[in-house]
């Protein structure tokens, strides 16, 4: 099973995957590990690829699940990276982006989309 593990010291982050990653692949788990900087900060991912780019925002976890949209074309490069703000919004520290992988090219019959878009981050506040 494909799965990424993003560790993060201060603001440099290194990634490593497990397995492949292929266009419209779905259910992909991030796991995300921070150094101590990190501690009381309001955490979101960044997701890039695919000339998609989306944030997730990591409430009381720091595992997500990887967002179809950045899968969706071959040969695009997954970039991965968490931005950190203070308790009033305020930008702390931006990780740098880490280049994963490559995205390969997928089976695809019928050419129908794999899921839900992602929600917005005001959505995803929201809900919470």
């Amino acid at each position: 099973m494909t799965q990424i593990t993003v560790k993060i010291d201060h603001a440099v982050a290194e990634a490593e995957l497990t397995g492949v990653l292929t266009s419209r692949m779905v259910g992909v788990p991030v796991r995300f590990e921070f150094g101590p900087i990190w501690d009381g900060l309001i955490k979101a991912a960044v997701f890039q690829g695919s000339g998609a780019s989306i944030t997730v925002m990591l409430f009381r976890t720091n595992e997500v699940e990887l967002p179809y949209e950045v899968l969706m074309s071959a040969g695009s490069t997954l970039k991965i990276g968490v931005e950190g703000r203070d308790p009033e919004g305020a930008l702390v520290i931006p990780s740098t982006l880490v280049e994963v992988g490559r995205i390969l090219e997928g089976a695809d019959p019928h050419g129908t989309e794999p899921g839900e878009p992602t929600e917005p981050v005001w959505g995803q506040i929201m809900a919470k």
